[in-house]
């Protein structure tokens, strides 16, 4: 079929009305105000965005999550929990052991702190697999005032002894994660706090984004310190 001729100004007219698609939420984000036109390669992000500091971080417990991940993408999802005791050695690797307890006030963790934290709630992640391999129709809950990172008081403790910790145990995790039945890569539970479902595969995404957090919030005080 031989199609009708148009004219310069015809097509700048259609390319200026063409609707560019838009971008879908990433899950990434702690929630679905970012938002962009697909320019090529490039998201734009909107001016309120766009006005945001760099070093503003979301609160964690204001993250929303979309679970999106398939079984085939279960391997990927284990490899970034089993490196994040690396990533956080290498983190603190050259900078000032002095300032790794320094506070900006009582309420803030310091960069050990976030460290210790990671160590502290290695037991919660151990015991939703434990819930996931037995099928338990719920996870256990969070303790929202991290009672037990404010009461190890890692500040007191050296550096090694807690980055030796959190390499050991989250090992133990690792293996297990590795050793799980393909069957249970996607078994379901009810998260108490989100009230949604999440699967196992989920738990792993969900932990090495809460890796990820305290990874920024040490990059954070890095600058700031």
């Amino acid at each position: 079929m031989q199609g009708e001729k148009i004219a310069g100004g015809q097509i700048s007219k259609l390319i200026e009305n063409h609707q560019r698609p838009k971008a879908k939420p990433s899950p990434f984000l702690p929630s679905n105000e970012y938002q962009g036109d697909l320019t090529g390669s490039v998201i734009q992000c909107t001016t309120q965005s766009r006005k945001r500091h760099m070093s503003k971080i979301y609160k964690w417990e204001e993250r929303k999550f979309n679970f999106y991940l398939t079984a085939e993408m279960y391997m990927p999802a284990v490899e970034r929990v089993r490196g994040t005791p690396a990533r956080v050695e290498d983190a603190i690797s050259v900078f000032p052991g002095e300032l790794l307890t320094k506070k900006k006030s009582e309420d803030v963790w310091s960069i050990q702190e976030n460290i210790g934290h990671l160590l502290s709630l290695e037991p919660l992640w151990a015991e939703r697999l434990d819930q996931f391999m037995e099928r338990l129709p719920e996870l256990k809950a969070w303790d929202e005032t991290n009672r037990s990172t404010w009461e190890a008081d890692y500040n007191s403790k050296p550096i090694d002894v807690i980055l030796g910790e959190f390499r050991d145990t989250r090992k133990k995790l690792v293996d297990r994660l590795d050793a799980l039945d393909d069957s249970l890569v996607e078994q379901t539970a009810l998260h108490p706090r989100l009230k949604t479902p999440m699967r196992t595969i989920d738990l792993v995404y969900f932990v090495s984004e809460h890796d990820d957090y305290h990874l920024a919030q040490i990059t954070r005080l890095k600058r700031e310190l």
